[in-house]
């Protein structure tokens, strides 16, 4: 796989997507789409608008164009041939009617792309007084060639162990070396940012690229610990997780958790030194041990995203189970 060779950005107009349940709004001046809220019934309506990718191979950085509202934050999601990339885009309360501009905007970096991929956007409306409803209004997307491959991390022998500080740095991660027991390598993740308990935001979403030689089923670990300064178990010591196999699932007590697709909680208690003994919840399963799904030899991505602040990450360890 090589950086993409367009030395132009390539643009897409929301208009010129094929939408399942958008429809094309003229408020702004410009042709875009837009979701018809129900008001009636004051609940959040979604709709997909999907493309088909025609242009070269390679790794783009994708940047959606959204269109702030005042009646409320619509929200936003990407996929490529249904796997979701990266996380939620929630754009910020406008104090206008409508507004664009880089406060709603968001980008998606090093995303591999080859012909024919669909390329899917899903918009969501919200309200900010339970009353009026966004429209999830949005411009466009476009694709820049990324600048430099991402960093590859390769599985050998069925085992794969990440630096969880090697990521290309985005939002309010950063990397410290805040304990008497030092973390392994050159620091430790910390996620800065305030906390993020109800959804996993795409400005905090750091994304590793794998590559599995053997496929099987692979247990997923990391090595972590409360945030220094937690007094209490559960303070400073989650954030969330997603691997992006074929099969993702969390298993307690014999019984299996789908989640392909999602984003889920990884949380450790231990406020003394740096733990192995990771566990997942997930709409209301928790203790879950991870477990992902490779069903062939190939690149992957597994996605880290900001959720309790000052939660530290050492590593992150898949090795294969079977």
């Amino acid at each position: 796989m090589t950086i993409a060779q367009e030395s132009s950005q390539i643009e897409w107009s929301s208009s010129d997507f094929e939408s399942d349940g958008f429809y094309t709004d003229q408020y702004t001046g410009v042709e875009l789409l837009a979701i018809r809220p129900d008001e009636k019934n004051g609940k959040p309506v979604s709709a997909t608008a999907s493309r088909v990718f025609d242009q070269s191979e390679g790794y783009y950085d994708i940047r959606f164009h959204g269109v702030g509202e005042n009646d409320g934050r619509s929200s936003f999601f990407l996929f490529i041939n249904d796997q979701p990339i990266g996380g939620e885009v929630q754009l910020p309360l406008s104090n206008e009617s409508w507004e664009v501009g880089e406060s709603y905007n968001a980008v998606f970096r090093s995303v591999r792309l080859k012909e024919a991929d669909v390329v899917s956007v899903k918009g969501m409306t919200h309200s900010a007084d339970g009353k009026e409803w966004s429209r999830a209004r949005w411009l466009k997307l476009t694709f820049s060639p990324s600048q430099q491959l991402p960093k590859l991390f390769v599985e050998r022998g069925g085992v794969l162990l990440i630096e969880a500080e090697e990521a290309e740095l985005v939002g309010d991660w950063t990397v410290e070396q805040s304990f008497d027991e030092l973390a392994a390598g050159t620091g430790h993740l910390e996620f800065a940012g305030e906390n993020s308990y109800a959804k996993a935001l795409n400005k905090n979403t750091l994304c590793y690229t794998i590559q599995i030689n053997t496929p099987g089923l692979y247990q997923v670990k990391w090595k972590s610990r409360n945030g220094k300064g937690a007094v209490r178990f559960d303070e400073m010591n989650d954030s969330w997780m997603r691997v992006n196999a074929n099969v993702f699932i969390g298993t307690k007590n014999g019984l299996q958790t789908d989640l392909t697709g999602d984003f889920t909680k990884i949380w450790i208690q231990d406020t003394k030194s740096w733990s192995w003994a990771s566990f997942g919840e997930h709409h209301g399963v928790n203790g879950m041990q991870l477990y992902a799904q490779f069903d062939k030899a190939g690149t992957y991505t597994v996605e880290v995203c900001g959720r309790s602040r000052f939660h530290p990450i050492d590593q992150i360890l898949l090795f294969k189970v079977k």
